[in-house]
């Protein structure tokens, strides 16, 4: 059965991972990080597959952002946030979207790979600067998962053992 979960719990991380980048679909990639890894996936592959499929979700975030007019942009987008971006875009650069998307809670930072896209940053420094966010952000998840396990596992196994 576990090996079911993992299996489908990679294709489910992904997909998480992939659609929660996006600005149209709220989700949480790292619950699917923290669960895979904590029922023994290899930490790296989980870690490695959700950066992909977040930097692929905010990959389509900067097309929106590089292709689509302004107008359209409001329609999904707050304007306030826009110009929270656009500020942040703008003193920051690559800097600004690895620092935010690095930051290791849920926050809604995917919408600065459109405006990435809008002012029309080096798609190299933004991917560059995404993935390792990303990939930074997911490894804190997974690192933290590995350690509580490690540490509050054994002695639960411990006192069950013990009380056989």
């Amino acid at each position: 059965m576990l090996e079911g979960f993992l299996t489908y719990g990679l294709v489910g991380l992904f997909l998480s991972a992939f659609l929660g980048s996006t600005i149209f679909i709220p989700l949480t990639p790292e619950l699917f990080v923290v669960a895979l890894v904590g029922a023994g996936a290899n930490p790296f592959v989980v870690v490695f597959l959700a950066s992909v499929a977040s930097l692929l979700g905010n990959v389509v975030n900067y097309a929106i952002g590089f292709y689509c007019v302004e107008k359209l942009l409001e329609k999904f987008v707050k304007r306030e946030d826009i110009k929270k971006a656009e500020k942040i875009a703008d003193k920051y650069g690559a800097i600004g979207i690895f620092l935010s998307m690095a930051i290791p809670l849920p926050l809604p930072v995917d919408v600065l790979a459109i405006i990435a896209g809008t002012t029309k940053m080096k798609l190299r420094y933004f991917l560059l600067a995404c993935f390792f966010g990303k990939l930074i952000k997911y490894s804190f998840y997974a690192g933290i998962t590995e350690y509580a396990i490690k540490m509050f596992l054994p002695s639960v196994l411990f006192i069950q053992e013990k009380s056989i």
